[in-house]
């Protein structure tokens, strides 16, 4: 991507690569050769890569797909999740989703064993972000990993 970023001059690199003109075809070999790259470096197929604006923007198609892929109607996340997260999650419940929302301690903090006892055999899908940009608090994501392999949900 770096001659992307970089150009002083972005009238040689910033095409649409839906367009059918020369510099769009060459801008869409481009971004498909990073996806190819992407897909490579992680063990997935390029068909699975999908280029987003922004975290934000990424936080939609990645719960309600992590959620519709797996058995079980309930989703875990937490009170001071981000606020996209939290519109994904609100349109899973109007899907039928029931969704825990874990209350936190007073540093912001996620409990471990709120976290497990919250856990049930129909749980899809549980999101609690690392790294809390609000209240900048770092949640306890390994412990919560642990207790999620244990019960075989992924986080």
């Amino acid at each position: 991507m770096l001659p992307y970023l970089s150009e002083t001059d972005l009238s040689e690199t910033a095409h649409n690569p839906s367009s059918l003109h020369w510099e769009g075809r060459r801008a869409r070999a481009a971004l498909e050769e990073a996806r190819e790259q992407a897909a490579r470096a992680i063990g997935a197929k390029a068909r699975e890569i999908v280029f987003v604006g922004s975290g934000s923007e990424a936080d939609t198609p990645a719960i309600l797909g992590a959620a519709q892929q797996r058995p079980g109607r309930h989703i875990i996340s937490c009170a001071i999740e981000h606020r996209a997260v939290l519109r994904a999650l609100d349109a899973l419940r109007d899907q039928g989703y029931e969704i825990t929302l874990l209350p936190v301690d007073h540093n912001g903090l996620v409990d471990p064993q709120r976290f497990e006892h919250a856990l049930r055999p129909q749980t899809a899908l549980a999101s609690v972000m690392c790294a809390n940009n609000e209240v900048c608090t770092i949640e306890p994501i390994s412990q919560l990993a642990e207790i999620a392999r244990r019960r075989s949900l992924h986080l």
